[in-house]
């Protein structure tokens, strides 16, 4: 079944169920705090909605306009963290918010916005100026529309990498003791005397099928949530409404800044022109979205609206479907209490414990995963029933796994000697280190256990052979899909990944020990996912 056979056959204190960013943060407070811990995940960590986010750690800013203070600051109090445990995966980014003689917004509001926003962050300001004139606006982005344009609202949030922030939080629940399987699903609850006391699963690589009890069980399947809510009860005091959001990837159109950008077909929403990996991220939408989650794509009416929004503001540079790179769709999992329209859906969330004791997250950015993963085990440790004792949260002040800062102090003439005795370039160190943080040297030990590791798997990427063994002994990459869309970023590159496919699929068979058939399986799956979108 896997590696350690054993796993299956205990009891745990708390089972979670979903492996995106709150499943694996709930992981990781719980084991620190002293459970036994068990997480499996359908398919792999990540792969729904925390691996399509626009990639921004942010208070969202609309969300003063709503009056929700309590939100904006607790997502600022928390982007703040994420950017001091994990500085090699969120790092501060300014923010251009142009005004134009036909918005809705005054440059009043937003000025007092962002100065509130300030405020909100606990006085935490990155750049004195809150405001830019028209020129400086044209200086910063010369591209942009200049009929009508009056300035700029300026701030900073910050840009994460959302799907390896996934994979560390996974590799800190691990290493704190917690028990994660990705491509194990939970194909239903146990229950005796109408409370929760495990689950049923099946192993979607061996496909074998057991049971497992537990104390608890915590439900965070996001959009996939209502399949668990119907079950555990016919009727749920909660569903999950989810809206899709998609983003388009096209080249590098030259910008140093990030644009949030009105919406002008509904001058109340916003969206974002970040620079992300030499490319430009465009998005997102926000549409209710009713079939089934596991198929959730971009259509081409998604595509025109954001090409169309872009254009407004681009009328000398303008966009056609041509121009795009990739794409991605994520599902939000909005969720309703009883039966209310989905206009009504909540952006916030909510922790829901069901008359059977399961509990069920819903909702939550992921600029909170944090936070909500805190309040989830301190609601699993509040309806605890045993003698056992916990520790308080420490996931606020401890670094993540690669998050620890004595990296960004280490001398030059030491990295000078690591480029020496790996055989590396400068580039490929600064590859490790963005994505890696201080796990790096771990990665640099399987270069030098491996043949050829410090070799790239193509001269279009900066990835190693090495990296990729380490993706699969490490951090649990089981199929090619897993490397090139959440442990890299290669799937949404100009190539798609197609030239390093091939190599790839054997080296990674090789160490999974595939057989010929599995390892052509596995390319023609993922190459048939790239011309999917």
């Amino acid at each position: 079944m896997t590696d350690n056979p054993s796993w299956h056959s205990r009891e745990y204190d708390l089972i979670i169920i979903g492996g995106g960013i709150n499943g694996v943060a709930i992981a990781r407070d719980a084991a620190l705090r002293g459970l036994t811990v068990l997480l499996l995940e359908k398919s792999d960590f990540g792969s729904g909605a925390s691996s399509k986010t626009s990639k921004l750690a942010h208070g969202g800013l609309r969300y003063l306009e709503q009056f929700n203070f309590s939100l904006v600051y607790e997502a600022l109090h928390e982007r703040e963290r994420l950017i001091q445990n994990a500085p090699h995966l969120v790092k501060p980014l300014p923010f251009i918010f142009p005004l134009y003689a036909t918005a809705s917004r005054s440059a009043l509001k937003i000025r007092l916005g962002i100065w509130m926003y300030n405020q909100l962050s606990g006085g935490k300001k990155y750049e004195k100026k809150s405001y830019l004139s028209k020129e400086e606006v044209l200086q910063f982005v010369p591209q942009i529309k200049a009929e009508g344009l009056k300035g700029a609202g300026y701030y900073y949030d910050a840009q994460m990498q959302d799907s390896r922030l996934v994979i560390e939080n996974m590799l800190s629940a691990e290493k704190s003791g917690a028990i994660l399987h990705n491509h194990m699903e939970v194909t239903g609850l146990i229950k005796e005397s109408g409370k929760v006391r495990g689950i049923k699963f099946k192993d979607l690589e061996q496909g074998t099928e057991g049971k497992i009890r537990a104390q608890v069980v915590v439900h965070t399947t996001g959009a996939w949530s209502n399949k668990i809510l119907f079950e555990d009860d016919r009727r749920p005091r909660f569903t999950v409404q989810p809206s899709k959001g998609i983003h388009i990837v096209v080249s590098d159109i030259g910008l140093k800044h990030a644009l949030i950008l009105s919406d002008p077909q509904h001058s109340i929403r916003v969206f974002f022109v970040i620079p992300w990996f030499g490319k430009t991220l465009i998005g997102t939408t926000d549409t209710e979205y009713t079939g089934d989650p596991d198929t959730v794509h971009v259509d081409q009416a998604d595509v025109d609206c954001l090409l169309k929004a872009f254009n407004t503001y681009f009328p000398g540079h303008p966009l056609s479907s041509g121009n795009i790179i990739s794409t991605f769709a994520g599902l939000r999992p909005l969720y309703q209490h009883g039966r209310k329209q989905a206009s009504a859906a909540s952006r916030e969330h909510e922790i829901y414990t069901s008359d059977s004791g399961l509990i069920t997250l819903l909702g939550g950015k992921f600029t909170t995963y944090r936070k909500i993963a805190e309040e989830v085990v301190n609601q699993v440790v509040k309806q605890w029933t045993g003698k056992k004792k916990f520790k308080r949260s420490m996931t606020a002040i401890l670094p993540l796994y690669g998050g620890h800062p004595s990296l960004q102090d280490r001398p030059l003439h030491e990295w000078n000697s690591i480029l020496l005795r790996y055989e590396l370039n400068q580039l490929q160190i600064q590859h490790l280190v963005r994505g890696y943080g201080s796990a790096c040297f771990s990665v640099l030990d399987t270069l030098a256990e491996t043949p050829q590791g410090n070799q790239p798997l193509c001269h279009l990427h900066p990835h190693l052979v090495g990296e990729l063994i380490y993706s699969a002994k490490v951090e649990k990459t089981k199929h090619l899909k897993d490397w090139f869309y959440r442990r890299t970023t290669i799937a949404w590159s100009e190539c798609g990944g197609r030239q390093c496919a091939e190599k790839s699929a054997r080296i990674l068979g090789f160490y999974l020990k595939w057989t010929p058939r599995r390892v052509a399986e596995e390319i023609s799956d993922y190459l048939t996912s790239l011309e999917k979108g």
